[in-house]
């Protein structure tokens, strides 16, 4: 391989959805379609699996990718239709009969639990992201407010929301992904540039300010010669993906915000970093980023590090929790939980500390033999403080190995797991303990975790995730097998109580599953004794080449239930 396609081993390219890949809602076209861009080789197709969900597909799509991870994601089929229904309380937040609303984010204002804001994707001939306001503690939704971005051209993905802890704000950060094709006589040139950036709201989402730059990425240009397809000018940069955005629980730091992502470098040797930035003003003014972790030796040669969170504490506390794949190797074998702590709002920083090691490793895909999903995302931890100044963390890791890496032979994909420091510097961890407390041969993921304030010294913690424990026990013949539907599940821990409550199903319908991709989270928030949850909800479909999701939440265990 010459050195240039080196350099260029991790450049990304967004730009057009496949009809086929997102049937049947509408396609978005762009310039990219006026001509065909140069054979690209397989190496740099290969990176494209790294990236985030919606991302990832995006850039497949114009790079003309039909098989990731040994998946090709251009079959079709029609499994049989199940449905499971008693009082409802779910909620319908996003439902657009032909818009893809997915990827689900939500939070409540600390100071006003009728108050609440929601976002997702939003896709059909624009790829945007969308606010959802409530005003009644999330019983009704508004219509949802598409999100601004950078440039015309520019598309959306990874919406996150985050409250001020004094209710005076509530913050959106979202990529802005921007990818421009030009063409000469003789040349056609990519330039490629993602952005983090976040916007904010003082009326509860009615109105948004922004989007202001909270993490610049430097463009990537590449040129190649029409007729040999050789490279001719190249200009390498970096690129930020997976965001995530966090306030402190403590309200006397209420001017401080902080944002997290994965920064993928397109110069060698290509590696990927976990960045912090933070705003002392309310997200007007961002610091320069700062490194946190990073792969070295190449993104995947063998760490990746993804899925980052930031999470602020008492004080000048801060805590931020990745995914590190360990030294075996990506999707291989064991991987491990860090987390950073810094004590002053993230001037100066403790070294790394590897919280938990757990084995193994979730597959690319949701199984059995990739029937499901983009399911690898599930390891990234959420991280949450509590009042007292402890920290909780949630992910799933695969209880059973797998034949080989990233490929897995059976419905048990997963479990959700749990780990918590009892306080700062947040550098003593407990051994992980599974939540989950079905006993079936089936999967778990998607773990979202959030602390509900009950005094001032005092919380409880809840946990929602991703359940396939009701699916029937079909046979492993494609496309059906016992993960082919899944529900909403929620586990409760009082402090100073004798651990987690048995399992609570908060779905009032199954959803069938997507053959694809659903989103990379669910998303979970309190605000005084109420506790709501978020996710995408497929409880209207039938097929999983039905590729139109919606999202759905509700407040049901504010009320209690647990046993």
């Amino acid at each position: 391989m010459n050195s240039n396609w080196k350099h260029i081993s991790l450049i990304m390219f967004s730009a057009i959805l496949l009809a086929g890949l997102l049937s049947p809602g509408p396609s978005l076209t762009t310039s990219a379609q006026r001509g065909t861009p140069p054979p690209f080789p397989e190496d740099l197709k290969d990176q494209v699996k790294f990236f985030s969900g919606k991302p990832m597909l995006l850039r497949a799509a114009v790079m003309g990718i039909t098989t990731i991870e040994g998946k090709d994601i251009s079959q079709s089929g029609i499994p049989p239709a199940r449905g499971r229904h008693r009082r409802v309380d779910d909620v319908p937040i996003g439902m657009n009969p032909v818009i893809h609303e997915n990827e689900p984010s939500l939070a409540a204002n600390p100071a006003n639990k009728k108050k609440l804001v929601a976002g997702s994707h939003y896709i059909g001939l624009e790829v945007a992201c969308v606010a959802f306001t409530s005003g009644n503690g999330g019983s009704s939704w508004s219509l949802p407010v598409v999100m601004p971005q950078l440039t015309e051209v520019s598309s959306c993905s990874d919406p996150v929301l985050a409250y001020a802890p004094d209710g005076s704000r509530v913050y959106y950060a979202y990529m802005d992904i921007k990818s421009t094709f030009e063409e000469t006589e003789t040349t056609f040139t990519f330039i490629d540039d993602w952005d983090i950036i976040v916007s904010y709201s003082d009326n509860n989402g009615a109105s948004w300010t922004g989007p202001i730059l909270a993490l610049d990425g430097d463009p990537t240009i590449i040129t190649f010669d029409i007729e040999t397809g050789e490279i001719i000018e190249f200009d390498p940069g970096f690129e930020y993906d997976k965001p995530w955005i966090g306030t402190h629980i403590d309200p006397a730091q209420k001017d401080w915000i902080y944002v997290t992502a994965t920064r993928f470098d397109t110069f060698e040797p290509g590696d990927c970093h976990i960045t912090f930035a933070r705003s002392a003003d309310q997200g007007v003014l961002w610091d320069a980023p700062v490194l946190l972790d990073e792969s070295t030796g190449g993104c995947g040669n063998p760490v990746v590090v993804q899925g980052s969170r930031p999470s602020g504490g008492l004080g000048g506390e801060v805590l931020v929790a990745w995914y590190n794949s360990g030294s075996d190797g990506w999707l291989d074998g064991s991987f491990e939980i860090h987390t950073r702590r810094s004590a002053n709002n993230g001037e100066d920083w403790d070294s790394p500390i590897t919280a938990a090691t757990d084995s193994y490793e979730a597959p690319f895909w949701l199984g059995p033999e990739n029937f499901y999903q983009r399911w690898w995302a599930v390891m990234f931890p959420d991280v949450e403080i509590d009042a007292r100044g402890a920290a909780h963390v949630a992910y799933t890791h695969d209880p059973a190995a797998n034949p080989e890496p990233g490929f897995s032979d059976t419905p048990e994909d997963g479990d959700i797991r749990y780990i918590t420091s009892s306080g700062s510097p947040y550098n003593s961890w407990s051994a992980p303990l599974t939540i989950n407390d079905d006993g079936l041969v089936r999967a778990q993921g998607f773990a979202a975790l959030e602390t509900q304030k009950n005094t001032s010294r005092s919380s409880s913690l809840y946990l929602i995730w991703e359940d396939h424990r009701l699916s029937p026990e079909f046979p492993t013949v494609f496309p059906s097998s016992p993960n082919l539907y899944y529900d909403i599940f929620s586990a409760k821990k009082d402090q100073g109580g004798s651990g987690w409550s048995t399992n609570l199903r908060i779905s009032d319908f199954s959803s069938i599953v997507d053959y694809v991709f659903i989103g990379d989270y669910f998303d979970l928030t309190t605000s005084g004794n109420l506790v709501y949850g978020i996710w995408t909800d497929r409880r209207d479909k039938n097929d999983i080449f039905d590729f139109e999701d919606d999202v759905f939440g509700t407040s049901k265990f504010s009320g209690g239930g647990y046993p």
